[in-house]
């Protein structure tokens, strides 16, 4: 792979995901309008994001120390890809819980915002690994003994285009289906403040769903997916407490303010 090619890889790779933020974004504001310190919800948001990035960074890193002996500066260089979304999971996370408290930003309204983001990223994530090599399925000895759609020549990271199972398109389709799951619980008002531990164990779900069809050894991924289902299951089945209760949004506010005519 000659340096033209890797840069290439790695607007790809930047543009597919920062797509997906700027629509995740988009999902955060139109939650935040309805109250007064919207601006400062945008605020919690990119540093969220950024939090998100350096502990999918940091957490590959750690997972993948050996590869970073002989060239440790290589660590920093977030442009290349190569991320853990455990270390997204909890760098976010905490971000945002620490954020919010600092700026006084209601938490439970903004997770319903950000349940709407999760899939959404998460789709353009899929969307720019298929681009650049990685979330592979599984190779196919001949391509024509499959339906179009469910196998395709596609590149490793390596650059190397073999017939494999689209499991990225896959990856797609289950976020999306996710996203309107999410979307519609949001128009119903319904599990308001509790609607982004389902958006992360439906996510946990697909993950492990997608790490399965890739392979059958129960590694970390796999793990990680499962702590992150039973996480989520034991927040959304928890009863809520009364102040939790007077920090959820009105029905009202699931929609931005209007002008009357």
């Amino acid at each position: 792979m000659n340096l033209p090619e890797i840069h290439r890889i790695e607007y790809i790779f930047a543009l597919g995901i920062g797509a997906g933020l700027l629509v995740g974004g988009w999902f955060i504001l139109w939650t935040a309008l309805p109250h007064e310190n919207w601006l400062r919800w945008l605020d919690v948001y990119l540093l969220t994001i950024l939090a998100g990035i350096i502990g999918a960074r940091a957490g590959y890193v750690i997972l993948h120390f050996g590869d970073f002996q002989d060239a440790p500066l290589y660590a920093f260089r977030l442009w290349y890809g190569a991320l853990a979304w455990q270390g997204a999971v909890l760098g976010a996370g905490f971000a945002l819980a620490a954020l919010c408290r600092r700026w006084n930003v209601p938490l439970a309204p903004f997770t319903d915002g950000a349940a709407l983001a999760v899939p959404v990223v998460m789709m353009a994530v899929s969307w720019s690994c298929r681009k650049v090599g990685c979330l592979l399925g599984p190779q196919v000895a001949d391509i024509h003994d499959y339906p179009v759609w469910m196998v395709s020549y596609l590149p490793d990271i390596q650059r190397n285009v073999l017939p494999r199972y689209e499991l990225q398109m896959l990856a797609i389709g289950l976020f999306l289906i996710i996203l309107i799951v999410i979307g519609i619980l949001t128009l119903q008002n319904h599990l308001a403040g509790k609607r982004i531990w389902l958006s992360l164990g439906l996510s946990g779900m697909a993950l492990a769903f997608l790490s399965a069809l890739q392979n059958d050894h129960f590694n970390l991924d796999k793990i990680s997916a499962l702590a992150l289902i039973l996480t989520s299951l034991g927040f959304l089945l928890r009863p809520p407490s009364a102040s939790r209760i007077a920090h959820v949004a009105p029905k009202s506010a699931i929609m931005p303010p209007h002008e009357n005519p």
